[in-house]
């Protein structure tokens, strides 16, 4: 059996979540929850930066536990509305 790739985050646990794999997560929930693209803030290289700083990489500690981290996403996205 091959190991899951990074931004494969439903085959993986959350907490071996990386930046990639929250990343394509967002892009995921983004539009099967309404419909469109997910457009990250300030392009995609800032977004995946500042999502590396939350989740952490190999070299940096994770800031915030990647459960939480899920948690306080999927809460957004219920209380969320794309204009």
């Amino acid at each position: 059996m091959s190991k899951p790739k990074a931004n494969d985050y439903a085959a993986l646990p959350v907490d071996q979540w990386t930046a990639a794999a929250f990343l394509a997560y967002l892009c995921d929930e983004h539009e099967r929850l309404f419909g469109v693209k997910y457009p990250p803030y300030g392009g995609w290289g800032a977004e995946r930066g500042r999502l590396a700083d939350i989740v952490g990489t190999a070299r940096k500690p994770a800031k915030y536990d990647r459960h939480l981290i899920k948690r306080f996403v999927d809460e957004c996205y219920v209380e969320y509305r794309p204009t």
